[in-house]
């Protein structure tokens, strides 16, 4: 307990990928916010897209640099990315250097997690970093995928974008508490919504 470790096996599926054709646009026009990680690039392209002429919030989650990320990127609002993402991006180790150069794409918020290091993020001309909510991490897996729903959810309940990454890394926290990715989601009414900690920082 508490060295949160993982071990994941998995394969790609032997099906096609998701084509354009398969979405449906009606509902996607008619959506709150998209939210993609990119994985099927035709597909999510075409999605971001048609989101930007709907006035429909788009949201990135950006685990891995692959085909179609960067373009992603110029039609997302909100373009959240992984330490592994910021890391392939600029060839360095620096989450803020990253944030600078997926801004400089588009989305008018440009974020890094960073585990247990918390996150980073540019959001317009404020820079916003917060230490990780404290956790005995027992497994990390979900962590990334709860804190892009906690964003998600406190954009449609008409939060700041302060208030909804805060909530995005307090799920994340309470994930990593319990083995699998589902385990540990904890309740909304849990959430202690406190701003303790939290830095706003000019660019520097």
């Amino acid at each position: 307990p508490g060295i949160g470790r993982r071990t994941i096996f998995w394969r790609r599926p032997t099906g096609a990928a998701l084509t354009p054709g398969e979405i449906d646009f009606d509902r996607l026009r008619s959506a709150g916010a998209l939210l993609t990680d990119g994985l099927f690039a035709e597909a999510s392209l075409a999605a971001a897209r048609e989101a930007k002429r709907a006035g429909v919030p788009v949201v990135v989650d950006a685990g891995s640099l692959r085909d179609g990320m960067l373009e992603l990127a110029a039609l997302s609002d909100f373009f959240i990315a992984s330490e592994s993402f910021a890391r392939a991006l600029i060839e360095e180790e620096n989450p803020r250097k990253a944030c600078r150069r997926i801004a400089e794409l588009g989305p008018s918020l440009a974020g890094v997690t960073l585990g247990e290091r918390g996150y980073v993020a540019r959001n317009g001309n404020t820079w916003i970093e917060r230490p990780a909510h404290p956790a005995a991490a027992v497994d990390t897996t979900g962590c990334g995928d709860i804190f892009h729903a906690g964003f998600v959810h406190g954009l449609l309940a008409g939060w700041t974008t302060e208030r909804s990454l805060d909530f995005g890394a307090w799920a994340a926290s309470r994930v990593s508490l319990e083995l699998g990715g589902r385990a540990g989601i904890p309740d909304l009414k849990d959430y202690p919504g406190h701003d303790a900690g939290q830095r706003e920082i000019l660019p520097g």
